[in-house]
């Protein structure tokens, strides 16, 4: 008999292998999709590994204890980070390359080895995701996750990792859109703050069941069903939305790129929303 917590399991891995045939179909043109596929990928196959787990009980500690969004989804956001990062570094490179900047817009572009600088800050940025992301494998690996030295370690990881996605969506935000690009900023502002929101999520999860751990299980401040939600609304959501609008957007390669250059080369056309693209080409 599955739990509650095994059927939103379910449910969820459903989801992430409908994203994975859509973006899988959609990558002969895109090929930049593909963190986000593996991130899709490597989700399910957690879920489907944590199901088919067999457990007694339905408290929260073993929810948590359980939970993909703790001990995975902060691992694998790297890809999913480095997917959207790869978006961005693509948009400002091509938006850099443009003449009509005005004043403000020049600090920000100012061009360091044939790069603007905020390329390579956003670059440092991916770096230091990396690295943290790594540090994290490394204390999942060697360090006893029962205690709660280790959780707290872990969720202290986590809150660093959230904190450099607040940095990256600021940056986005300090980059004012040009006319010709409104939809493909809008893109990249939308998908880094679902980003955010996700590791809000996954942060808020990790020092409550610190917390559990701290307590040795006696107290807990969430019941299952509450925790069923949290992870829902503020993990999985936002996470499904990401994978939905990347597939439905046009090829990410051209992401910046103004009408008349894009009409320079042979290839398909700026990167805009797909049906949005097929209506300006029937006009």
């Amino acid at each position: 008999m599955f739990s509650a917590q095994d059927i939103s399991w379910i449910v969820y891995t459903i989801i992430f292998l409908g994203c994975t045939v859509i973006l899988v179909t959609r990558f002969r043109r895109n090929y930049l999709l593909s963190p986000f596929i593996l991130f899709a990928v490597l989700s399910a196959i957690a879920l489907l590994l944590m199901i088919s787990r067999q457990y007694q009980g339905d408290s929260v500690v073993l929810l948590a204890d359980r939970s993909v969004a703790i001990n995975h989804m902060p691992i694998f956001s790297l890809l999913l980070y480095a997917g959207l990062v790869g978006c961005q570094l693509i948009y400002i490179q091509h938006v850099g390359r443009q003449g009509d900047i005005d004043k403000e817009q020049r600090r920000l572009f100012f061009r360091l080895r044939n790069k603007p600088a905020i390329f390579w800050v956003t670059f440092a940025l991916l770096l230091l995701y990396s690295g943290i992301v790594a540090t994290l494998v490394c204390v999942r690996v060697t360090m006893d996750d029962n205690i709660s030295r280790t959780r707290h370690l872990m969720a202290g990881l986590v809150v660093a990792l959230t904190a450099l996605n607040a940095m990256n969506i600021a940056i986005l935000f300090l980059c004012r859109p040009f006319l010709q690009h409104t939809r493909d900023i809008l893109f990249l502002r939308t998908t880094a703050t679902l980003h955010g929101i996700a590791m809000v999520g996954m942060s808020t999860a990790a020092w409550l069941f610190y917390s559990m751990v701290k307590s040795h299980h006696i107290s807990h401040s969430i019941t299952s069903i509450g925790w069923i939600v949290l992870e829902s609304l503020l993990v999985y959501l936002p996470i499904f939305v990401i994978l939905v609008l990347s597939a439905i957007v046009g090829p990410i390669h051209q992401l910046g790129r103004t009408d008349c250059q894009t009409a320079a080369l042979a290839g398909p056309r700026s990167l805009r929303f797909s049906w949005q693209s097929r209506t300006f080409e029937s006009i």
